[in-house]
């Protein structure tokens, strides 16, 4: 199962400001994928889970290494992060395999407290 550390003190959470009754916080962390990654992508709702309403996540992307030639997305109606191929088209890794060298993918979410 892929791995989903969020910053602390505060479990990694910051509010930034109030509007309209609204508070609007960040948080930040660290985010591993495993050894067998499922057609679809890894379940991120931890993430999601922070906020009343997730507003968005940007993730450091796969560069280096083994991780080179892949790219994550964030799929927000399934609350997933999803790996594909850099390649024309791209496609998603294929199911049940090994991408536990993408690990500690640093990430900053943003949404309503």
């Amino acid at each position: 199962m892929a791995t989903t550390v969020l910053d602390g003190p505060g479990a990694g959470t910051s509010v930034l400001r109030a509007q309209a009754g609204r508070t609007l916080k960040v948080v930040t962390g660290k985010f591993s994928f495993d050894n067998s990654y499922p057609t679809g992508g890894e379940d991120i709702s931890e993430i999601f889970n922070q906020f009343k309403e997730c507003l968005g996540i940007w993730f450091d992307q796969p560069l280096s290494g083994a991780q080179t030639g892949k790219f994550l997305k964030v799929n927000y109606t399934t609350k997933k992060a999803q790996l594909f191929t850099n390649a024309s088209p791209a496609v998603e890794v294929t199911n049940a395999t090994d991408q536990s060298a993408i690990a500690d993918l640093r990430f900053f979410a943003w949404g309503y407290a």
